[in-house]
């Protein structure tokens, strides 16, 4: 008996509030491996991610049992708590500019 199983490819693409410039050059690396760790935790394969100032690129492969509105949703949520709480925290960022959502 054959089995078809599909993977499925994304190009997900999200931006800063606003288009504010908030993604800092010497915080980035350590954003693309949250989203790295937030991606593979949620049952996606990450094949490229990069950053620029104010969006974020990132290319996955999701099972079919995986919905993608749940996954992106989960996944910017998780990445953006763990930037405001591990990261802004320790940069030298106040108020507004020390958020990312």
């Amino acid at each position: 008996m054959s089995h078809t199983y599909h993977q499925l490819y994304y190009h997900l693409v999200w931006a800063t509030q606003s288009r504010e410039l908030l993604i800092n050059r010497e915080w980035r690396p350590r954003l693309l491996e949250l989203i790295n760790m937030e991606t593979k935790r949620r049952g996606g394969w990450p094949i490229r991610h990069n950053a620029m100032p104010d969006h974020v690129h990132l290319l996955v492969r999701l099972p079919p049992t995986v919905s993608l509105s749940e996954f992106i949703g989960r996944v910017k949520g998780a990445t953006s708590f763990r930037v405001n709480r591990e990261i802004a925290r320790d940069s030298n960022c106040n108020g507004k500019r020390g958020t990312v959502r």
